[in-house]
């Protein structure tokens, strides 16, 4: 499942053209307000990857439900639903997957200051959570790194960032979300 996440936010990335957690105090106020983390942290970690969870919050922060062509460039293939909104922050895609994948398409923006702005959003050890981070793949102008988050030694979720700095792409980053589906 991991692989196929992470060639699906690479595939899509090479297209032409918070509720529960505390900000890491040390990574500076101003990336914990980031927008596209924002938008990440309320629709898919709040709604912990669920469609109809993702679909409700989505709705509330104000995105509209996507035409039909755009929801199939987000959801490459896969069945779910998508939403997009474009707004004085950027333009922004999202879409939940009926398997409980959750990823915010961010097509705007500095992909060093997006990561910088997710990694301020990973839970701190006051909320009795922790994580590791895992770069998964280096290889020219795309660069993925897996945030995996425990409670205990109990693996909880995954959070997963692709970001791409080809110059003049048209989608600079994928944020993804996965809930552990064990016990």
């Amino acid at each position: 499942m991991k692989r196929r996440i992470i060639y699906s936010i690479a595939a899509a990335l090479a297209l032409p053209g918070s509720a529960g957690y505390a900000a890491q105090d040390d990574n500076g106020p101003a990336l914990e307000k980031s927008y596209p983390v924002q938008l990440f942290m309320d629709t898919c970690v709040a709604g912990h990857g669920q469609a109809e969870a993702v679909a409700s919050l989505a709705m509330k922060m104000g995105l509209e439900k996507a035409p039909v062509e755009m929801s199939k460039h987000y959801l490459l293939g896969s069945k779910g639903a998508a939403w997009y909104t474009k707004n004085e922050h950027g333009q922004f895609g999202l879409a939940a997957l009926d398997k409980g994948v959750c990823s915010v398409f961010i097509h705007q923006g500095d992909p060093e200051t997006l990561q910088a702005s997710l990694e301020a959003g990973l839970p701190g050890e006051s909320t009795g959570l922790s994580h590791t981070r895992e770069l998964v793949s280096q290889s020219g102008f795309l660069t993925t790194t897996a945030y995996k988050i425990f409670q205990g030694e109990k693996f909880r979720e995954q959070w997963v960032i692709s970001v791409s700095s080809l110059p003049e792409s048209r989608l600079i980053a994928i944020i993804s979300y996965n809930e552990h589906q064990g016990s």
